[in-house]
């Protein structure tokens, strides 16, 4: 079975995968290029293959990055 990490695009209303590879070998992920925008809100999912192909939505969820302050 394979994974996929992926965020969503707003601009373009579709994912773009980060990450991918061998469910045995995932344990996790970091998104490095939105570490600095403390006010944004990210929508991640990740994707499950089987070895039909078949692909199913594992987990989906949003993120933000807050500082204290806000």
């Amino acid at each position: 079975m394979c994974y996929r990490v992926e965020r969503c695009d707003p601009a373009t209303g579709s994912y773009t995968t980060l990450a991918s590879g061998q469910v045995a070998g995932a344990s996790s992920y970091m998104d490095r290029t939105v570490h600095e925008d403390r006010l944004g809100l990210y929508y991640y999912r990740v994707v499950f293959t089987d070895v039909t192909g078949a692909e199913l939505v594992g987990k989906e969820l949003a993120y933000g990055i807050w500082d204290f302050w806000l």
